[in-house]
């Protein structure tokens, strides 16, 4: 793959931005927009994700339209996504979830274990049953 190309003016939450008809634009969208010959209009309410996950980055060749539903998945698929602890509504730690798992083969009942660690039974089911903090 080609060397990116960093917008080097003004950035916005880490991502560069251009003046363009009065409004702050981003800078890769902009970019993509010149090189694939269209208006900004026509990709309005999709985004320019950027395979190379370097915000700055302007090279044509690094951006891919797409949908918020792909550029998420893009995001998961490349373990950007934050999970456990590292996601801001968490009330617990990684640690404690690996001793609630461990609490569940030795018998522990969800009501005893959320209890003790003062979250909700519905909390400790989903630990469970793994729809929560599966990848531990």
């Amino acid at each position: 793959m080609e060397n990116c190309i960093n917008h080097t003016g003004a950035t916005v939450g880490g991502y560069g931005v251009l003046k363009r008809f009065r409004k702050l634009v981003g800078a890769h969208r902009w970019s993509y927009c010149i090189d694939k010959k269209i208006q900004l209009d026509e990709i309005k309410g999709l985004v320019v994700m950027h395979i190379c996950d370097n915000r700055l980055c302007i090279n044509p060749k690094h951006l891919l339209l797409g949908t918020h539903a792909d550029n998420c998945a893009d995001k998961v698929k490349k373990g950007r996504q934050a999970r456990g602890e590292k996601q801001g509504n968490s009330k617990l730690k990684n640690h404690q979830v690996v001793l609630i798992k461990y609490l569940f083969t030795v018998g522990a009942t969800n009501v005893a274990i959320a209890k003790e660690y003062g979250v909700s039974t519905m909390c400790v089911s989903r630990i469970r049953s793994g729809k929560t903090w599966g990848f531990l």
